[in-house]
């Protein structure tokens, strides 16, 4: 039992109706007492500030004990009236002695000395009452109507909504940048709404609203992947990226197009990453279209690109899945420059490297044949190589043809993989080898069987064939 309740336990308390109301509010918000009342009394004090009179000077207080609402407030007696906030009619006096919404607690005449307290002596003062005498009162919040009590009931309800937002932000606080999950409540065109289930009650349904604006977070529009869509209840995996009671709408906001997205979807699948064997070094990422990862292995015995794509592939799927079917390249992060574009921009064939180091620029030399595969397609193999390295990246064709043999061993070797794949066979292999498809992950990672479709001799359904072999004999 809490002290209010202990002091209440010898006497009745008066205004029940209040008690009782709190007591609900408490109960279904867990928002403590004290903190109501104050709010109450803040919201009191607001609302008669906006009075039309007598609002100058007023100080609004509850009784701890009793739960009764006082108000109290200074007036000065002069001929006319220039400011009722805390001015009052000579003419007008008498009437804070027979109305019942008023009790006088103190009057100062001009020329006497000591303020006046006593009921008795105030009573016999009435008729010396003069322009300048100083009246104390104590008067019902009733005296200000309706009106007042809407605005009061107003600035209450905002009041705990802020509260209860602070409350869900500081539980939310230890959250940002990590994933939350929920499901989508409400869409518009600005974006999207999430709700996060928490707690039974909405502060919302102060006024009649039934959505839960408090446990929400918004999902802006250019926040999501390109190309997907949403619908009521459908659920959401998300990135926690700002948290702000302050803000308007919805406290916290989310996203699933920011990269760190990405990195907290394979902390999640990959528990190499959880136990810190196996480190994101850096990614980047087109969203809806391909992510880049760069990982490294604090243990010789781990493989980081394998331990990420999961047995079967298990774990990228997961992670692609999530992402609508985006792209996800994961390369093993090298200390030396060199080594880390080359693995960044494959399956490029590079011949040469040169670093500016002052300027942070890679020019990066290839065969003619591998140039738009270097590039890639809307040149997201460059740009997201140059993003996942930080070195500005240019593709040049080698002026410098590399040796003959070297080429045609390679083609030649490329063939007999690709062919010696059940599903695909070598005239097939020697099509795609001819076409830059030269390696099983290239034809794997081919979001799109319409380069393949249009290759001679293919059509969709036998691109999609070759794409589904490829995959298979990665998996064995």
């Amino acid at each position: 039992m809490d002290n209010a309740k202990q002091q209440r336990k010898g006497k009745e308390p008066k205004n029940k109706d209040l008690i009782n109301q709190l007591d609900v509010l408490e109960r279904e918000y867990g928002i403590g007492r004290e903190t109501l009342l104050v709010l109450l009394e803040d919201a009191m004090q607001k609302a008669a500030q906006k009075a039309a009179k007598y609002n100058k000077n007023i100080v609004i207080s509850i009784d701890r004990v009793t739960y009764n609402i006082k108000c109290t407030t200074k007036l000065y007696v002069v001929n006319k009236i220039e400011d009722p906030g805390d001015e009052i009619a000579l003419d007008s006096v008498k009437e804070l002695f027979t109305n019942h919404f008023f009790k006088v607690l103190a009057i100062s005449i001009p020329g006497e000395e000591t303020t006046i307290t006593d009921p008795d002596e105030i009573q016999g003062k009435i008729d010396k009452i003069d322009l300048g005498t100083e009246i104390e009162v104590e008067f019902s919040p009733d005296f200000y109507g309706r009106i007042f009590a809407q605005t009061v009931w107003n600035h209450f309800c905002q009041q705990i909504r802020q509260t209860q937002r602070k409350k869900i932000c500081d539980q939310y606080q230890e959250r940002l940048n990590q994933l939350v999950a929920g499901e989508v409540r409400s869409i518009d065109r600005e974006g999207i709404m999430v709700g996060f289930h928490l707690g039974n009650a909405s502060v919302n349904s102060l006024t009649n609203n039934p959505r839960h604006l408090d446990d929400e977070a918004f999902l802006p529009r250019d926040e999501k992947i390109p190309g997907e869509n949403f619908d009521i209840g459908h659920p959401v995996t998300a990135l926690l990226v700002e948290v702000d009671p302050n803000r308007q709408g919805a406290a916290m906001v989310i996203s699933r197009t920011n990269p760190e997205f990405v990195t907290k979807l394979f902390e999640r699948e990959v528990s190499e990453i959880g136990d810190g064997t196996v480190t994101i070094k850096s990614i980047a990422r087109i969203p809806g279209f391909r992510s880049k990862l760069a990982v490294a292995s604090s243990e010789p015995r781990v493989d980081p690109v394998g331990a990420c794509v999961g047995q079967r592939g298990s774990r990228v799927r997961n992670v692609v899945s999530e992402l609508g079917g985006e792209k996800v390249d994961i390369i093993e992060w090298n200390a030396d420059p060199h080594v880390f574009i080359a693995n960044a921009l494959k399956p490029a064939q590079i011949l040469n490297i040169s670093l500016d180091e002052a300027s942070k620029k890679a020019i990066v030399e290839v065969p003619e044949d591998q140039l738009s595969l270097t590039i890639g397609k809307r040149a997201q193999n460059a740009k997201l190589a140059s993003d996942l390295t930080g070195w500005r990246i240019e593709v040049r064709k080698s002026e410098k043809l590399p040796e003959t043999n070297d080429v045609e061993a390679g083609i030649r070797k490329a063939i007999e993989t690709i062919g010696a794949v059940e599903g695909i066979g070598p005239e097939a292999a020697e099509i795609l080898v001819k076409n830059g498809f030269n390696s099983l992950e290239g034809i794997a990672a081919e979001k799109d069987e319409k380069d393949i479709a249009a290759l001679q001799g293919f059509d969709t359904a036998r691109a999609n064939a070759v794409i589904a072999a490829a995959k298979a004999a990665l998996q064995q």
